[in-house]
């Protein structure tokens, strides 16, 4: 079995994080999160889905691919 390690950097945490307090302060609280690493090659796609949203939000950072 291969293991792997997916992380999010400061910049991709600070926006999950401004989303986040968005739906919060909507909602009283934050629901549950789906998240979704795809390896390209180049980069990650990197998703969060808010099941309270039933909208995704794009943390990947193509510009540094």
């Amino acid at each position: 079995m291969i293991n792997r390690v997916f992380n999010l950097n400061e910049s991709q945490i600070s926006k999950l994080e401004k989303w986040q307090s968005k739906i919060k302060k909507k909602f009283g609280n934050y629901g549950e999160f789906t998240y979704s690493f795809t390896p390209t090659g180049i980069g990650d796609i990197v998703k969060v889905y808010s099941n309270l949203l039933d909208e995704t939000i794009d943390l990947s950072e193509y510009e540094n691919w």
